[in-house]
C-alpha cells in the first residue's frame, strides 16, 4: 500500500466535500497550477537563491509545491479509478526507456 489508511480517508473526504472537488477538469487545473509552482520555485532557487537565507525559503516553498502535486496526482488516480502502484511502476519503468530513446535519436557530435 502506498498510502496509509488515514491518508486514503483524507482523499475520500476531499472528493466528497462537494461536486467541484470531484470534477476531473477542476482537479487537472489545480494540478497544472501546482506544477507551475514547482517550476517557479526551481527558477527562483537557481536565479535568486544565491543567499543562503533566500535559498532555504525557496526550498521550503518547493517542498510544499511538490507535496501539493503529489496530493493532486493521488486524487486524479482515485477519480479515474486507477491502481496507484501500477501507475508508479509504469512511470518508473518509463524512466529506464528514456536513455534508450535519447541514444537512438540524439545527434552525435
Amino acid at each position: 500500500m502506498v498510502l496509509s489508511q488515514e491518508q486514503e480517508e483524507i482523499l475520500e473526504n476531499v472528493l466528497k466535500m462537494d461536486k467541484l472537488q470531484a470534477n476531473k477538469l477542476y482537479r487537472a487545473c489545480i494540478f497544472g497550477y501546482n506544477a507551475g509552482d514547482i517550476q517557479k520555485m526551481i527558477v527562483y532557487t537557481i536565479y535568486y537563491g544565491k543567499k543562503r537565507r533566500m535559498k532555504k525559503g525557496y526550498q521550503a516553498e518547493l517542498k510544499i509545491a511538490l507535496g501539493d502535486v503529489i496530493a493532486q496526482i493521488f486524487l486524479l488516480i482515485k477519480l479515474f479509478n486507477l491502481d496507484m502502484k501500477e501507475i508508479i511502476d509504469l512511470g518508473i519503468g518509463r524512466l529506464t526507456e528514456f536513455p534508450k530513446y535519447t541514444e537512438k535519436y540524439l545527434v552525435k557530435e
